[in-house]
């Protein structure tokens, strides 16, 4: 078993300088997406990097299908769609890789396939976009709380949580292969019960919705809808493993509860309001005591 302390140290090495679509990558700046690569019939989730000298992708569903290529080994990036189907074509090696890119909630990018050739052609161009893209993204005021206890502080917020990793799917097919501008409308009509509709979220069980606190210690799901999904552990025993600003899922692994998408947002009649789940990311990362401080500030002010 790991010892709580080098579990800890793990789930920092694995998580970048800042949780946001820029990011860090071996210490060198990167731009980051969450995608999905296209197979025959299906596609399979993960991350998707570049950087100056580097594309990148971590399979998260299926780790196989990982790739990681140096510049001068990528042959052409350019969008591509066939059958209805909008992709990003990645020529490297000796193999093309058709990659849906997840739209951003407030869709800031335009064309997120054509943004992504852009940065191949001028990464710092391309970056210098996204860090002000970053900066525009403000959460409503009030979804964050901070809640004083004698151990210290303890972050609130609304969250929908689903087991497993959560796939989205709406009127226009999956959220990942929509319309090039698609923006916070690709995410479908997310409901709360998701059993036996397949036109919405792709899950065998039911979401739920609840209050995750998070402190310096600990992360725990309260006020919840149903007891499907209990979360309530020791924060180095968690781990991320997918997520990006911009977009509204997190994939946490967490050592009891297991794999589970956490969704900034909450209950909104039979659906749910989503929102940028940067906070969400900042707080289980690096980046929590800022987190706190800029929400004390902002219920100061108010």
């Amino acid at each position: 078993m790991i010892r709580r302390g080098l579990w800890l140290v793990l789930l920092l090495a694995a998580l970048p300088v800042a949780a946001q679509d820029t990011a860090t990558l071996d210490g060198e700046p990167a731009i980051r997406f969450l995608a999905g690569h296209g197979h025959l019939t299906n596609y399979c989730e993960g991350e998707l990097w570049i950087t100056a000298t580097r594309i990148r992708f971590d399979g998260l569903t299926v780790p196989r299908h990982s790739f990681d290529y140096k510049r001068n080994q990528v042959k052409d990036v350019h969008p591509g769609s066939a059958f209805g189907f909008h992709y990003l074509k990645i020529d490297a090696g000796e193999k093309a890789y058709r990659m849906g890119i997840y739209p951003n909630l407030q869709g800031q990018f335009g064309d997120r396939f054509e943004f992504f050739a852009r940065a191949f052609r001028d990464f710092s161009g391309a970056y210098d976009e996204v860090r002000r893209a970053e900066a525009e993204r403000k959460p409503p005021a009030g979804l964050l709380r901070v809640r004083e206890e004698k151990d210290g502080p303890v972050l609130e917020m609304p969250v929908v949580v689903g087991a497993g990793v959560l796939w989205f799917s709406g009127k226009d097919g999956v959220a990942v292969w929509a319309g090039v501008k698609a923006g916070k409308d690709s995410y479908g009509e997310l409901r709360q019960t998701t059993r036996g509709e397949n036109s919405h979220a792709r899950l065998g069980v039911d979401l739920e919705t609840g209050t995750l606190e998070v402190s310096a210690t600990h992360v725990r799901l309260t006020n919840a809808s149903g007891k499907a999904i209990p979360i309530d552990e020791e924060r180095d025993q968690i781990r991320v493993l997918l997520g990006a600003g911009g977009n509204p899922q997190v994939v946490v692994a967490f050592r009891r509860t297991g794999r589970v998408t956490l969704l900034l947002g909450g209950a909104a009649g039979e659906g749910v309001e989503l929102y940028d789940a940067t906070p969400l990311l900042r707080a289980l990362g690096p980046e929590f005591p800022q987190v706190v401080e800029e929400v004390r500030k902002k219920s100061s002010a108010q």
